[in-house]
Order: C-alpha cells, then sequence, then structure tokens
C-alpha cells in the first residue's frame, strides 16, 4: 500500500500523537513493505505554541519512513490566541469552527501536497488538529485517529463532519465508540483498537539501577510517569501521600515527566510538605524514553488519577513492567482497567479515596502480584506494538475493499 501520515508533530517530538504514527508508519514499512509518507510540520511542540523550537523544513528518511516537513503559520499565532479567548465568549457552535483553526497548524503547502498526494490511504491524527480535515477523498481512501478526550459526553459537530467524510475512524476505547454513535456517527465505519507498547523493552528494565540511584533501597515507592499537565492529577497525588505517609512513612513518591505550565503548582505543594516528607519525594524531569521502562520498574504502584484521557498509555506501560496500577474512575480509562481484576479505580480529585487504595495496595503484596499479573497478561495478549500495527493495518486494507 502507498500510505499517507497526516500528524501536527512528529519525531523527534515526544507526544501520544507522535508516538503512534511514528509506530504505525514504521511497523507498516518493516512487517509489510508498504511505501509511508508522513507529512508534519517543522516544530517540536504544539504549533499553537508561541514559543516553540523548529526543525529544518525538508524531507528525510526515517527507519524506511520518507518524513516531509512544512512551515506552518507562526505571524497569526498572537491574533490566533486572542481570537480563541474571543471565542470562549461565543456560542458553541461558534467556538466548535474556531478550534481546528486556533490549534492549527495552517500550513498551506502541507495541505497542498496533501491534495496532490498519490496514495491508497490518508491516515490523519488528531483532533482537535486542522489536519484533520485536510484530505479529500479524490480515489484515495481516509482513515481518522480522533483520540478525542470527552468531558461532557459532546462531539464537536466539525469532527462529526470529518468522521462522516471517512472511510473508517480508530477509537482507542468502547467509550469513545459509544459516544461518537451517540452523537450521531456511523457505527459500520468505527473500529475500536488501543494503543500499543514494546513489550520486550520492559523486559529488560533497571529499576534497581534507579533504587540505586536515589538511594530507595527497598522502601515502597509510589510512582507517576508522566507530563505534569493539570488533567493528570499530580496535586490529587500528593495530597493523597500527605495521608499515605501516616501510615507509611517509609513510602516515597516519585514524579517522572516533562515539567509544563502547570510544574509550578506541584512544586508548590511539595514545598509545603514537611521537611521529612519533602525528603521522600523524587521529581525527575527529564529522562530518554529509552530510560521509561526503568523508572515504571523502579515502582511498587503506579498512580495516574486523570480527570481527562483518551486511552491511558501509561496504564499499559506499567503493566508492561508488571507493576500494579490505579486510575481514576473516568469513561476511558473504566474501559482499560478492569476494576478489581488488574487494577484499581478511585473518583477523580479525592485525595482520601486516592490513600485508600494506595495504602492498600502497599500493605498488600499478594494483591499487588495478581493485579500485575493480569494487567501484564492483557498487554502480552492485547497490547505488544506488532500486533497493534498488524490490527490497524487490516482497517487500513478494509477500507479499499470496501463499497
Amino acid at each position: 500500500m502507498k500510505i499517507l501520515h497526516l500528524v501536527h508533530n512528529y519525531y523527534p517530538s515526544i507526544g501520544g500523537s507522535q508516538l503512534l504514527i511514528q509506530k504505525l508508519s514504521e511497523g507498516f514499512v518493516a512487517r509489510h513493505r508498504d511505501d509511508v509518507t508522513v507529512f508534519t510540520t517543522n516544530a517540536i511542540k504544539s504549533p499553537s505554541f508561541s514559543q516553540n523550537e523548529l526543525i529544518p523544513v525538508g524531507d528525510e528518511q526515517l527507519n524506511g519512513v520518507r518524513v516531509r516537513r512544512f512551515p506552518f503559520w507562526r505571524r497569526p499565532l498572537p491574533l490566533l490566541k486572542r481570537l480563541k479567548k474571543l471565542a470562549e465568549l461565543a456560542p458553541l457552535r461558534v467556538r466548535e469552527y474556531l478550534e481546528p483553526i486556533t490549534a492549527g497548524p495552517i500550513s498551506p503547502a502541507m495541505y497542498r501536497e496533501t491534495e496532490r498526494a498519490d496514495v491508497d490511504v490518508v491516515g490523519c491524527m488528531s483532533f482537535p488538529f486542522l489536519q484533520m480535515y485536510y484530505p479529500r477523498r479524490k480515489n484515495r481512501r481516509i482513515v481518522l485517529f480522533g483520540a478525542l478526550h470527552i468531558r461532557d459526553g459532546h462531539v464537536a459537530a466539525p469532527m462529526l463532519r470529518a468522521i462522516e467524510n471517512a472511510d473508517a475512524y480508530i477509537a482507542f476505547t468502547q467509550f469513545e465508540a459509544d459516544t461518537l454513535v451517540k452523537n450521531g456517527a456511523r457505527p459500520d465505519r468505527l473500529h475500536v483498537v488501543g494503543l500499543g507498547v514494546d513489550v520486550a523493552d520492559s523486559a529488560v528494565a533497571n529499576g534497581r539501577e534507579i533504587r540505586a540511584r536515589f538511594a530507595i533501597g527497598d522502601a515502597p515507592v509510589v510512582g507517576f510517569i508522566g507530563r505534569q499537565a493539570p488533567h493528570k492529577g499530580c496535586d490529587t497525588l500528593v495530597r493523597a501521600m500527605t495521608l499515605v505517609w501516616a501510615q507509611r512513612p517509609d513510602a516515597y513518591l516519585l514524579l517522572a515527566g516533562g515539567r509544563t505550565a502547570y510544574s509550578p503548582r506541584i512544586d508548590a505543594l511539595v514545598a509545603e510538605l514537611p521537611a521529612d516528607r519533602r525528603a521522600r519525594v523524587i521529581v525527575v524531569n527529564d529522562f530518554t524514553d529509552a530510560e521509561k521502562p526503568s523508572w515504571y520498574a523502579a515502582c511498587d504502584v503506579f498512580v495516574t488519577v486523570s480527570t481527562d484521557e483518551s486511552f491511558g498509555l501509561s496504564f499499559v506501560e506499567a503493566w508492561a513492567a508488571q507493576k500494579p496500577v490505579i486510575g481514576g474512575r473516568i469513561g476511558a480509562i473504566e474501559c482499560v482497567i478492569r476494576e478489581g481484576e488488574d487494577g484499581l479505580l478511585v473518583p477523580c480529585n479525592d485525595p482520601p479515596a486516592l490513600a485508600t487504595e494506595i495504602a492498600k495496595l502497599l500493605g498488600d503484596a499478594g494483591l499487588r502480584a495478581r493485579l500485575a499479573k493480569a494487567g501484564h497478561a492483557k498487554v502480552r495478549a492485547e497490547h505488544d506494538w506488532p500486533m497493534v500495527v498488524d490490527r490497524i493495518r487490516r482497517i487500513y486494507e478494509g477500507t479499499l475493499t470496501a463499497p
């Protein structure tokens, strides 16, 4: 197959969208000898960021994938930011149509080349970014990966229109698919495929080295690995640990992941802790993707009580490292974690409830082992990247034979 993937950022940019398109593109080339091109911007961060790092515009080959990086409009960014603020005061329908424009990327060159591309399938990632609206059929098939973060059950009208014009839509959870159907999407075009991990990488993870680096020894470690974004629940976790420490003063809290504009709020919460508690908080902001499995392996319990997720890949990564998990009780995560079977769920923004479940797991090695074993088995059966790549390629193939 000749395949074109559209995504707002691509490697070396880091993020869930970037990772999925990279894994699919390289997997299609390596496993199926497909001809794959990626169109993307020359930005490291989201195109709407005014403080961005840029990569040279042009073509390159990365692991058999042709990558074309396009310039995008940056001068209008201050105007777009003001437009975004004004849109917050506008009626819902107006906001929905303005959102893709303010998210970007506005790249006439990328749009023109998408129009000209002679391919079998165009795969686009992800809403609300503008490239989701670039492709038209023109004797080629369109597959969308929306990665929707659903908060109130409502899906924007422009998104629904794009989905209606596509040949297939890949939802990451049944919750996402069900919500789309409730909003009028055609069920026959929806496919549910969860994201993947490299199980082999977790098999060689070295949590002991991490523990030795910080002189943790065999003390219990409660970990969060991910960006310190507002919706990730880091503040809830810090507050919950103040209650956990009353029962388990030997426990450590590990916060490992990239900083965001919200990070100073997390810093302030940690700074407010008594000195003996602060000494048991480890914050790490910079590590490579290759090191990530070792950070999971260093934990005894992994926690993310996000209020907003499209899937929850971090739970799959923790299971790959054979760790028990605790998540927030929201629609997408309830599709990933089977409560009581391979993980625990708690209400979001509820430190006491989270503290109770953390203390339960720290005090019950048998429960930790049972949940971790079930999660690891699920990863090996459903979420290893090669099987995810093959599952999605079959969807691509199916669009070529559909009427």
